[in-house]
């Protein structure tokens, strides 16, 4: 297994991860499984970050369909927690600017509630 390869199976494992922990249910009640999504950003953060800038041209169509899957994630985290979507945007906004932009819409739409 290439190093790239590596990278990107933890990056795809960690947003299946946060995908499962949402599916469970109430993940926002939970202590333990609203720690956990912090534990799984912790987890995928370093690998996408590293295949910015070592992942081959072939590996990007697949980076780029996992970076969707987490900006949907993303979106469900928001509606219940947008503290998880800031983190997540710190973490990644500057790989994945989408974050941050989703992380904009989400503070506006939480002011204009206000």
């Amino acid at each position: 297994m290439k190093n790239y390869e590596k990278l990107l199976y933890d990056y795809a494992d960690g947003i299946g991860s946060l995908r499962e922990r949402i599916e469970e249910g109430d993940w926002w009640k939970d202590p333990y499984t609203y720690e956990s999504l912090f534990i799984d950003i912790d987890w995928l953060t370093p690998a996408r970050v590293t295949l910015e800038k070592v992942a081959p041209k072939k590996a990007w169509k697949r980076i780029e369909e996992l970076d969707n899957e987490l900006l949907r994630i993303a979106k469900v985290l928001s509606e219940k927690d947008p503290y998880v979507l800031e983190y997540l945007a710190e973490s990644l906004g500057g790989v994945i600017p989408q974050l941050c932009h989703l992380l904009q819409v989400s503070e506006a739409e939480t002011a204009a509630k206000s």
